[in-house]
């Protein structure tokens, strides 16, 4: 079959309106064409004849094309109706910049929209914020499953049938671009994804082949890469199937979301459309969560669903609504002790983020999962020799402690947890049994949630003890300090896990650790103690390197307080260098003061160029260069 060239539909219609019954045309055709099934005995056809014949298979399509749509208008089977249901929340739903009137619907005929949840009324208020469609659970309209708008095709002839005025078409065009449901219905036999719980049309598919390279927090990985999230392609890891998942309405919208939530970092041209198509899903994708729950209750079948709403609020930075949805999820599990523990493995890692990104207690205690310390397994003594091989020392700062300093025996044991892991994840690359590595990364995936979830239980509780009125100005200096440490210490793990694309970014983080020490700053200036003043160099230190790491990466401008501190508490440790010929004996009394605490080689690169910039203005190490020096790829 060859394409026809220079085929105008307007002509066609206008000449074929002309003919009479014997299908003799009244004009000749004069413009261009080609035959549409052309062939070796065809081609001594004249002019009219041609016409004719194109003419013909246009007439006999259109007609099919309003028949099947008449047919399917008034279609009375509720089965055929629910099948062929739009994936889009309805039209009613109100996009943010479109007015009331371009949101009508563009169909000449539209059914009741489909109820979407009142934010206010619901938990999961943050997500449907989004799209700001006002009816209550309790306001759905009976039989509303049956009565979506029914849509054409795509890219059909149909669209010419409408038979809408021009005035109508440029009313509604804003509305119909953003509204159109990207999923083409009535595909029958010919759909590509008739496994999909709706048809899908080949733009689509497009969607959730990116989709696939969406992070979600993860519970059992099974390599060093997929610690704590891993692409939804990942299903060791991820543990989501899409053949499964697309089975399902309400998971297939929450892979459009995802989908589109890629398409919007790929693309910066597409950006807005793609966070518009994001949100139109993901509050489908809500509302039909809803709706299930009203219906049926708790299964386990919306497990996966809630996993993908928590990783897509928590991509969006939409954490209110991710805690919304991770905390519904683990109160239903809890009701149901056959799924409880599964729920809290698919759980653990996010509640932990979360709880960083709000600086909040976790709902899931650490406790609960902590495989606790290497020295409790069998494989320590295999990764003990191993770091006697690479010359990696363990923290020792708890031996040389004193009642002065800041830091208690509670602190030293989150340190020396973190420093394990980063210690861990150095040498993990070693291992070359594989079930061994195996497990000693399910243990660093859990062991670092695990000290995460206590470093955020301590800094909520330091802050609340600092702002207590019972405690003198000492304890209140030590308590500060213990509240920084906390979030220190998940830092110091951050940076060894920054080669990893999906890592948290701590950048917030490492802002709110300087403004801690702000607050303290001048205290300790006024009654300096060295012992704490020890601690309080080496917090300033990793705020120091958090900062300028972070802003070489263009995530926070540049704040040279950490580092300007850094060099006034030097002075008072008689840690200066007035000449270059001081420089190896200040590094020598630095470097003996900060190795008490946890430390690792790539902390002496930093440790020199910082003690030659007394008052740095810009970072002091470029990215190119921290790439190098993190081994970031």
């Amino acid at each position: 079959m060859l394409p026809c060239t220079g085929y105008e539909e307007t002509t066609m219609d206008k000449d074929k309106d002309n003919k009479d019954d014997d299908g003799k045309v009244s004009k000749p055709y004069d413009g261009p064409f080609l035959f549409i099934n052309k062939t070796s005995e065809t081609l001594g056809r004249s002019r009219d004849e041609s016409f004719t014949i194109s003419s013909h298979v246009s007439k006999t399509h259109r007609k099919w094309l309003k028949d099947e749509r008449l047919r399917r208008l008034h279609a009375s089977s509720s089965k055929a109706v629910a099948a062929q249901r739009s994936i889009l929340p309805a039209a009613s739903s109100r996009i943010p910049g479109v007015s009331p009137d371009n949101d009508a619907s563009v169909e000449d005929h539209p059914g009741p929209a489909r109820a979407v949840a009142d934010p206010s009324q619901s938990q999961d208020g943050g997500s449907a914020s989004r799209v700001t469609g006002r009816r209550s659970v309790g306001e759905s309209v009976p039989g509303d499953e049956h009565s979506q708008p029914v849509y054409p095709f795509e890219d059909s002839q149909e669209n010419i049938d409408q038979q809408r005025t021009a005035a109508s078409w440029v009313r509604n065009r804003r509305a119909w671009a953003i509204n159109k449901p990207s999923l083409a219905l009535w595909k029958g036999s010919s759909d590509p994804f008739s496994a999909a719980a709706v048809p899908l049309a080949a733009s689509d598919h497009e969607i959730i082949r990116l989709a696939q390279r969406f992070f979600v927090f993860v519970a059992w990985p099974d390599k060093t890469s997929a610690v704590w999230r891993a692409p939804i392609a990942d299903t060791s890891s991820s543990n989501i199937h899409l053949d499964e998942t697309i089975a399902d309405e309400a998971e297939v919208h929450a892979i459009l979301a995802a989908g589109y939530a890629v398409n919007g970092e790929l693309s910066g041209q597409d950006s807005e459309r793609s966070l518009t198509r994001q949100l139109l899903h993901k509050t489908k994708a809500v509302a039909l969560l809803r709706d299930r729950l009203a219906k049926h209750g708790f299964s386990p079948s919306v497990t996966t669903l809630i996993r993908l709403l928590i990783s897509l609020d928590f991509h969006a930075s939409d954490n209110e609504s991710a805690l919304v949805h991770l905390r519904g999820l683990w109160a239903m599990a809890s009701t149901t002790p056959g799924v409880l523990v599964d729920a809290q493995e698919l759980l653990l890692i996010s509640d932990a983020w979360i709880s960083i990104s709000l600086l909040k207690r976790p709902e899931i205690s650490p406790q609960r999962y902590d495989p606790g310390p290497r020295s409790q397994h069998a494989f320590d003594q295999v990764l003990r020799e191993l770091e006697r091989k690479h010359g990696i020392a363990v923290t020792d700062g708890a031996e040389s402690s004193t009642p002065e300093a800041a830091f208690d025996e509670s602190m030293w044991k989150l340190l020396e947890g973190a420093h394990e892991i980063v210690n861990t994840k150095r040498i993990v690359g070693e291992i070359t049994d594989t079930r061994l590595h195996e497990e000693v990364v399910h243990w660093i995936n859990r062991r670092s949630s695990a000290v995460s979830g206590y470093c955020t239980t301590g800094y909520v509780n330091a802050t609340e003890l600092a702002g207590s009125p019972k405690l003198d100005d000492t304890n209140k200096v030590k308590q500060t300090l213990m509240a920084a440490a906390c979030l220190s210490a998940m830092m110091l793990m951050n940076f060894k896990f920054l080669d990893l694309p999906h890592n948290y970014n701590f950048s917030r983080t490492c802002q709110k650790i300087e403004q801690v020490l702000r607050s303290v700053s001048q205290a300790l200036a006024r009654e300096p103690q060295p012992a704490q003043d020890s601690d309080y160099l080496w917090l300033l230190f990793l705020a120091a390197m958090g900062n300028d790491i972070f802003t070489a990466r263009g995530d926070i401008p540049y704040s040279p307080w950490p580092a300007t501190e850094f060099h006034r508490v030097g002075e008072r440790l008689n840690i200066a260098i007035e000449a270059q010929q001081q420089q190896p004996a200040a590094t020598a009394t630095a470097t003996a003061i900060l190795r008490r605490y946890p430390w690792y080689a790539e902390m002496d690169v930093f440790i020199l160029e910082l003690l030659c910039q007394k008052q740095p203005r810009a970072q002091i190490i470029s990215w190119s260069r921290w790439r190098d020096i993190l081994n970031i790829a």
